[in-house]
């Protein structure tokens, strides 16, 4: 859920040249959804953006693994983050 959000928020960031509802659109989300990220990606630069997803996946990949425990990995994500 967390990365979902955080990969919403990127893709607003990139196309940030299109309208709420033109975005909406494309990415088949709610509006309101849509608002919300766009109000986020001002704290965010593409490249903060592209590395706490990477670290997202990579703290997936050690979960599901069995390397990391997830709420240990999670709180650490967020205190990193």
């Amino acid at each position: 859920m967390v990365a979902n959000e955080f990969r919403l928020i990127y893709e607003v960031k990139i196309m940030n040249n299109l309208n709420e509802q033109e975005l909406s659109n494309i990415m088949k989300t709610h509006p309101y959804r849509i608002k919300k990220a766009r109000e986020k990606t001002y704290s965010y630069t593409k490249e903060k953006l592209e590395i706490i997803l990477n670290k997202l996946s990579d703290l997936d990949y050690n979960i599901k693994s069995g390397n990391v425990d997830k709420y240990a990995g999670l709180e650490l994500f967020l205190i990193e983050y």
